[in-house]
């Protein structure tokens, strides 16, 4: 477990390089350490509130971040230089990723419970808006082929989206209380959930089974990934980060 923040960790990441482990948390910083050591190598400092989300780029090179202050920011990983901020028209980033070409931003609108992927050269337009949840949308993540959008809910679902068409593809039910997170591993064979219910449950995309109930967790799990070799969960609580074995082998 790695404690480095001074409040609630909200957001965890792995570099699609293996190299870099990325928390967000509600003390107003992102935090980068290695994934290897488990060392702090930079924190990011410029959010004015919590930040709630948080992608590496495809090369492993930057941070994209976003919070309650309604910014984006794009982080240089090497320098911790903030090389841009983007103002949302929103009452704030509730959970944000990004696809790996970079073309598309995911995020939450909670006016009315729905999943909202826009173009990230044409931010006030709204290509798809996807509506299923009862209730609050918790968490979204996307595949690394930018084919597939998942959400987590107030509902305790996790919904999958063709990010192509703009249709459903399956509700997957298991966890008894609000999901929190969720992590498509690199592969897209998988999906990582965290919940309310101090669970973590490995669902297999084309099947939508559960082949896999992680438990350990004393409370909330908040934010989840998969190494990109695709053995080890990251999870992470309140200040602090675990590490579990993800894929069965």
């Amino acid at each position: 477990t790695i404690k480095s923040h001074t409040r609630l960790v909200s957001a965890v990441c792995v570099s699609p390089d293996g190299r870099w482990i990325v928390s967000a948390s509600y003390d107003r910083t992102v935090r980068i350490f290695e994934a290897e050591t488990g060392l702090l190598y930079r924190v990011l400092e410029g959010h004015t509130d919590q930040v709630w989300n948080i992608s590496v780029s495809p090369d492993s090179t930057t941070v994209v971040s976003g919070g309650h202050d309604q910014s984006v920011k794009t982080w240089l990983i090497r320098t911790g230089e903030c090389l841009k901020t983007s103002k949302a028209k929103t009452a704030g980033i509730t959970k944000m990723t990004v696809t790996r070409d970079g073309q598309r931003m995911v995020s939450i609108r909670s006016s009315d419970c729905a999943v909202v992927v826009r173009d990230t050269e044409r931010m006030d337009e709204v290509v798809w808006a996807f509506v299923g949840h009862q209730g609050a949308v918790q968490c979204v993540a996307v595949s690394a082929d930018a084919a597939m959008v998942v959400s987590g809910g107030e509902d305790a679902t996790v919904r999958l989206w063709d990010l192509v068409s703009g249709k459903g593809i399956r509700t997957l039910e298991g966890h008894a209380a609000a999901v929190q997170c969720v992590f498509v591993s690199p592969d897209g064979r998988f999906i990582l959930s965290g919940s309310a219910d101090e669970t973590l449950r490995l669902w297999e995309v084309a099947s939508g089974r559960c082949v896999q109930v992680l438990v350990g967790h004393d409370g909330c799990v908040n934010t989840a990934a998969i190494t990109p070799d695709g053995t080890r969960a990251v999870s992470g609580k309140r200040n602090g980060i675990s590490f579990g074995r993800a894929v069965p082998a």
